[in-house]
């Protein structure tokens, strides 16, 4: 388990990659995310991809300036039903496009997205995964 911040911070930024690795993989309590958040904004897409990252964390990183970001919660694997909702609406047409593509989109936003999305590769994504889901025998 890493338990500080300042650890968890120098192996991720570590040339090592055993180091990389312990960050990306090792438990981290909820107060050291929290800490690892503020002290280093330009490392939370790792934090986001962080497998053990707790839902709590992952909501603030959803509201992230950075798309990078929130593309990376959008493309989880899992993700937070309320998440991806929330993502369904983000300014960038790539972290739309992710939660079209995730499986754990639940199909009420895959139509959402299918009607009223702006971006034409968004709405048929979206139309594609529908179709799967009513006929999961077809290819998508």
């Amino acid at each position: 388990m890493i338990d500080d911040a300042n650890e968890w911070i120098r192996l991720r930024r570590s040339d090592d990659d055993d180091d990389q690795q312990r960050a990306m993989t090792e438990a981290v309590p909820v107060a050291v995310w929290a800490q690892v958040y503020e002290r280093a904004p330009d490392l939370r897409r790792f934090i986001a991809a962080h497998r053990e990252v707790p839902s709590s964390i992952l909501e603030r990183l959803g509201d992230d300036t950075d798309a990078a970001v929130r593309l990376v919660i959008a493309q989880r694997n899992g993700a937070p039903e309320n998440l991806l909702r929330f993502l369904a609406d983000d300014v960038d047409e790539r972290v739309r496009l992710a939660v079209a593509t995730n499986q754990a989109t639940r199909k009420d936003v895959l139509q959402y997205l299918s009607r009223v999305d702006p971006a034409e590769a968004v709405r048929l994504r979206a139309s594609a995964r529908l179709r799967a889901l009513t006929h999961p025998s077809s290819h998508s």
